[in-house]
């Protein structure tokens, strides 16, 4: 039997090397959340609907995660309200006046932040952000 030759072992001990290189980088280059803390596994962001319908934000408290984004969906048969943060909220955020369609805010800061309609006082709600 003949022994391998200089070329082939160079060969295979290359391609060792860079497979070895190639998983080590890719394993080293996006650390996960889970990596970077102990118990706590990576999720995605979620994206969260608050239904205003019947003169109400439903559900009224909300509790998300740092970076999710809440969509408030105005279902109330046409009836105008506005999606408006209170002044002492850890985030300001405000929808225009609306009817029907869609208001997003994605939450950059941990906090409690309390929003009304500007329309209907007796409307509000409260998004938690932990």
């Amino acid at each position: 039997m003949r022994a391998p030759s200089m070329r082939a072992l160079g060969v295979t001990l290359a391609s060792g090397v860079l497979l070895t290189s190639m998983l080590t980088g890719c394993a080293q280059s996006q650390p996960t959340q889970a990596a970077q803390q102990p118990g706590v596994a990576m999720v995605a962001k979620n994206r969260l609907t608050v239904d205003i319908s019947n003169m109400r934000f439903n559900p009224s408290v909300l509790r998300v995660r740092l970076g999710d984004t809440v969509t408030w969906e105005f279902n109330d048969q046409g009836t105008e309200h506005t999606v408006t943060s209170n002044a002492d909220a850890q985030e300001a955020f405000a929808s225009d006046v609306q009817g029907s369609g869609t208001f997003s805010h994605t939450f950059i800061r941990q906090g409690t932040s309390r929003y009304f309609c500007e329309i209907h006082s007796n409307m509000g709600g409260t998004v938690i952000v932990r």
